[in-house]
């Protein structure tokens, strides 16, 4: 459970993360959260990279910033 106190003499907020197995429990649903955008990030750029120049002005994007996109490592927003 995350504790956040605030210090009333000073009033400066400090927060302490979980701990014991709920520290390790935040730990794996961050990596999968990661694991899943650069999943679906990878997926986006594949499809992005199959669109026809038309589909592109349908959607409204530059075949320049479409290249630009699909250029991205799957790691990168």
């Amino acid at each position: 459970m995350n504790a956040v106190t605030q210090d009333l003499t000073h009033g400066a907020r400090t927060h302490s993360g979980p701990t014991g197995r709920d520290a390790g429990a935040t730990i794996v649903a961050r990596a999968a959260e990661a694991l899943w955008q650069w999943s679906e990030r990878a997926r986006q750029r594949r499809q992005l990279s199959g669109l026809t120049p038309r589909e592109l002005e349908d959607v409204g994007i530059s075949m320049k910033a479409a290249a630009a996109e699909v250029a991205k490592p799957f790691w990168r927003a």
